[in-house]
């Protein structure tokens, strides 16, 4: 394997760990095993984390350090496949032998302190919001904190480690007990009362009477959310506003979206002329890769390069399930690196395969220019 590769093929080497190490040619984004970084270990920009169930995350930062190290960032969120479980945070929970030590249970609960604040936050810009609606950011907070209790089995006692009982991560945030206010909201913030977040305690008991951490989408419906927000802030016309708030974002986005694919239309036209080196998909796009055949391969605007015989096998297995003359089944897709790319689905005209999502129209386009078809 080469240990030396284009940034967008570390980042994907790194995604699905298929070696141990690799550099871009500037040296400046690198990875080591599962962690991931930009200039140095002092950036990591993610990791390749496993539970208790060895069930696979990902970690990634939502930090900030420099324009390139934005750019490594891109790269790191596009490589990892659609399928897998993401979650956005700059601390790192890790099992050891299998279970969390008690370092990394303090550091899960931390987590869980993050969302609790940025709620707050939220509910009180939806308290001033006069064209933005936060209703829909708030559910999403929950959701993550939701999904992060249930992937580190947080919901339960645990042995760590050394073989110490840790207790529930919700009943251990509500404690009233001293010892456990400082460990779990004042030690978070920075060791001291007065810059600690034990402030946020009050409203993850609110969320929690009000059955907002249930798995159950309909305990979040937007009416529960905004009466959050109605108790949280002291705000009675929150539901009221909120409605006028969704319409006028609804309808900003849908103006916004017109603009950004217009511009990313014309964008794909330089790419594919070789008039700009990269290009970023929109998430208001069909997918998230678009494709250019140059020097008889086909390129993604992720970086990989296909070579011709073998984009063409791939053509003609995607032509029958698009005409429906087959059913889907697994495959793989060879780069001309020979690095395997599982394909994991195609439905409503979008392949799955790795971190790609590709439609079918832009693969009858690389068709077209290698002479496959009309």
């Amino acid at each position: 394997m080469k240990q030396v590769v284009e940034p967008s093929m570390v980042a994907h080497l790194w995604a699905h760990q298929m070696q141990d190490y690799a550099r871009n040619p500037g040296g400046n984004f690198y990875f080591h095993n599962e962690h991931i970084y930009s200039y140095g270990s002092h950036f990591r920009c993610g990791s390749v984390v496993r539970n208790q169930n060895e069930e696979t995350a990902y970690l990634v930062t939502d930090q900030t350090y420099s324009v390139t190290t934005a750019k490594h960032m891109n790269l790191v969120r596009d490589a990892i496949p659609a399928y897998r479980t993401v979650f956005t945070t700059d601390r790192l929970v890790e099992t050891r032998n299998g279970k969390l030590t008690e370092y990394f249970y303090r550091q899960a609960i931390y987590y869980i302190v993050d969302r609790v604040e940025r709620i707050d936050e939220l509910a009180y810009k939806q308290k001033w919001a006069r064209r933005c609606d936060y209703i829909g950011d708030i559910e999403a907070e929950l959701r993550e904190i939701s999904r992060w209790i249930e992937f580190w089995g947080l919901g339960a006692r645990q042995r760590s480690e050394g073989g110490k009982w840790l207790p529930s991560a919700i009943s251990a945030m509500l404690s009233h007990r001293w010892t456990d206010r400082e460990a779990y909201w004042l030690k978070c913030g920075g060791g001291s009362q007065y810059n600690g977040k034990l402030k946020y305690q009050e409203l993850l008991q609110l969320i929690v009477d009000m059955g907002l951490l249930e798995q159950s989408s309909t305990a979040r419906n937007r009416d529960a959310l905004c009466e959050l927000c109605a108790q949280w802030t002291d705000d009675a016309d929150v539901a009221a506003r909120s409605v006028v708030l969704k319409r006028l974002m609804r309808d900003a986005e849908m103006k916004r979206n017109k603009a950004q694919l217009q511009a990313f239309e014309e964008k794909v036209t330089k790419w594919r002329r070789g008039e700009i080196y990269s290009l970023s998909v929109p998430d208001c796009y069909r997918s998230n890769a678009v494709l250019r055949v140059r020097d008889h391969k086909v390129e993604t605007s992720l970086g990989i390069t296909v070579e011709a015989a073998e984009a063409e096998r791939v053509w003609k297995l995607m032509r029958r399930y698009h005409e429906r003359k087959a059913a889907f089944r697994h495959d793989v897709i060879r780069d001309a690196s020979d690095h395997p790319w599982t394909i994991n689905s195609f439905e409503n005209d979008v392949m799955q395969a790795g971190c790609h999502r590709l439609h079918f129209d832009d693969m009858a386009y690389a068709a077209r220019e290698l002479g496959l078809t009309a």
